[in-house]
């Protein structure tokens, strides 16, 4: 999470190749649900993104579910016997439908979650590089 903050911020960043020895001694604590926790934390953290995905996905799924039920009532139009079971594929592409709108909400929601989370942590707007006060300059290096 450290450079989300970094980044955050605004200091200049930049990358370093390193070559990655074996451990020395012992073996890590992070096991593999502490590893995809701090992974999330990481994505979460810094970022209403992933709240988008839902409402994509929610939207992509109520549109499929939509195309898919007006093939099928031109299907029963053009040939009402070439269904299996009564009913089936109706009910189906109702429930995702009703899915796809309940995961719609879910994101919608989750954004305004998001942003109220954001405004919660009380970072601040701005971070000040330097302040002049007539022609007196206080600079403070970032990075």
């Amino acid at each position: 999470m450290f450079a989300g903050l970094v980044e955050w911020v605004g200091f200049r960043t930049g990358y370093l190749d390193v070559q990655h020895a074996a451990r020395y001694q012992g073996e890590s604590s992070y096991n593999l649900r502490r590893l995809v926790r701090m992974a999330l934390d990481g994505m979460i953290s810094f970022s209403n993104r992933p709240l988008y995905l839902s409402v994509a996905l929610g939207l992509l799924l109520s549109m499929g579910a939509g195309v898919y039920g007006s093939y099928l009532v031109l299907r029963y139009v053009v040939d009402p016997g070439s269904f299996g079971v009564p009913g089936w594929l109706s009910t189906v592409t109702v429930t995702t439908f009703i899915g796809g709108l309940i995961l719609l909400n879910q994101g919608v929601l989750g954004i305004y979650l998001g942003r109220l989370y954001n405004q919660a942590k009380g970072r601040p707007l701005y971070v000040i590089d330097r302040v002049t006060v007539g022609s007196a300059v206080s600079q403070h290096p970032r990075g």
